[in-house]
């Protein structure tokens, strides 16, 4: 029965680097594809930037045609004081004045702000358009990476499937089919060692009934609590 449990753990080798080839032949495009949407979302960024950008300077010249306009009330306003004929006409133009005046003012406030935020903004858009491209340039290296990675997988995966043939064929096919169906509900070990007397499937302890089977060597035995198929580890059976 040593024989045949060794079959066993021959084939679950074959199978845990199997699966583990197989996760990873999914993760790895999963990975791509995270970086794809982390650029795309640098890229919405970056377009909303620029639209704020162009915005700013939209609304910026704008005002500063607005100010043009207050700046040449003004200079008519000046113009006008110097014509003036009563001292009522000559406030009124004053008061005028200092209205168009007060506006230029805040005008000039909100130029300089918005200029101040066009220029942010600019700088911003530099800043990322260069990120952009450094990212571009790693995605496409890491593509690269992954295309290589993958086909050396797909390459592992279709020898480890003509060595798990060839090792299936040696072992029994009721026994196989019992194998076969603990690793499916399972998902990983279906063989596992007994380590003193606790199962390292699942690390209940058996019942001394069951070692003395197991030591016994005459049959398949499978813990009692999690299924599995149980062998007892070298260095247990050579003491």
């Amino acid at each position: 029965m040593s024989a045949l449990l060794d079959k066993l753990r021959a084939l679950q080798e074959v199978d845990i680097e199997l699966a583990a080839l197989e996760k990873a032949r999914k993760e790895k495009p999963e990975k791509a594809e995270e970086s794809k949407r982390h650029l795309e979302r640098l890229k919405e960024d970056l377009a909303g930037k620029r639209t704020s950008l162009r915005q700013s300077q939209k609304t910026s010249a704008a005002k500063e045609l607005d100010l043009k306009s207050h700046e040449e009330k003004v200079k008519k306003f000046k113009k006008q004081l110097l014509t003036a004929k009563t001292n009522r006409e000559y406030s009124a133009l004053l008061l005028e004045i200092g209205g168009e005046e007060a506006d230029n003012s805040l005008l000039e406030d909100e130029i300089l702000t918005l200029m101040t935020q066009a220029e942010e903004l600019e700088a911003a858009c530099t800043e990322d358009a260069q990120k952009i491209e450094e990212e571009e340039k790693h995605l496409e290296a890491e593509l690269k990476k992954i295309q290589a990675e993958l086909q050396e997988i797909d390459r592992r995966i279709g020898e480890l499937s003509k060595t798990r043939e060839q090792r299936a064929l040696d072992i029994d096919s009721e026994t196989l089919a019992r194998y076969e169906r603990i690793w499916r509900a399972k998902g990983d070990r279906a063989v596992v060692p007994v380590s003193g007397v606790a199962c390292q499937g699942c690390f209940m302890n058996i019942t001394m009934e069951t070692l003395s089977r197991l030591m016994a060597d005459k049959e398949i035995i499978t813990c009692e609590s999690c299924g599995r198929i149980l062998h007892l580890e070298k260095k247990a059976k050579e003491e």
